[in-house]
């Protein structure tokens, strides 16, 4: 994925990681995955990992946060 002027990514609470190709994947610019705490009442999703989102362990050289206390919507607005 080559967007121009775009030279990183932040996703914030990414979902999903599990749906991703690792070709795709692979043309992501430098990206910051963070993780919303532990703070959730569902049950874990498919695609967390042992660092939060599976895609932490998927994306070369991503960097990866963990803001505690925290759940998935916490960085919406109310």
């Amino acid at each position: 994925m080559t967007v121009p002027g775009l030279s990183s990514v932040i996703a914030v609470d990414p979902g999903f990681g599990h749906a991703q190709n690792d070709d795709s994947l692979a043309r992501l610019p430098k990206i910051h995955l963070i993780k919303l705490g532990d703070g959730d009442l569902v049950p874990p999703a498919r695609d967390i990992g042992p660092d939060g989102s599976i895609l932490s362990a998927r994306i070369l050289g991503a960097s990866y946060t963990n803001v505690t206390p925290g759940r998935h919507f916490s960085f919406l607005g109310l």
